[in-house]
């Protein structure tokens, strides 16, 4: 790592399968582990990247190596900055820990305190948050209103 690089860090993302029948595009399986990362860097600019791929333990089960920068913070505990992190990017909360955007159709779940972390400087960096593009043919939580 050179000197002007930042930090990053690095875990071991979920088991993506092992044979080709689980490559399509699902919430658990490979193309939907890659596709939410991709959302995840291109909605709020995350630069998580892929390292390798790893298989593990007897079963030899095939894990995706995962990295994104290091960020200096504690844990964003004031819901009010978090919510307004989400609406300044056209988010509206729609449940506990939930967003969604009209617009993109992505939703985004798991926005808690322990996956956003506030820099000393005040910014809300999202470390952890699962992201989905609704389909198509898929309703709207905006529907019902």
């Amino acid at each position: 790592m050179g000197r002007n690089e930042p930090r990053r860090g690095s875990w071991i993302g979920q088991n993506v399968g092992n044979n080709e029948d689980d490559f399509q595009s699902s919430w658990g399986q490979p193309l939907g582990t890659l596709e939410r990362f991709a959302l995840f860097n291109q909605e709020l600019s995350a630069d998580v990247q892929i390292e390798g791929v790893i298989a593990d333990g007897p079963t030899e089960a095939t894990h995706l190596l995962l990295s994104q920068n290091f960020v200096v913070g504690r844990e964003a505990n004031v819901l009010s900055k978090v919510h307004d992190y989400f609406v300044q990017k056209g988010y509206r909360r729609i449940a506990n820990a939930a967003y969604f955007h009209e617009t993109s159709r992505i939703l985004i779940r798991d926005a808690v305190p322990k996956n956003l972390k506030e820099t000393r400087e005040g910014e809300i960096v999202p470390v952890d948050l699962v992201l989905r593009k609704l389909k198509p043919n898929e309703p709207s939580p905006f529907n019902h209103e």
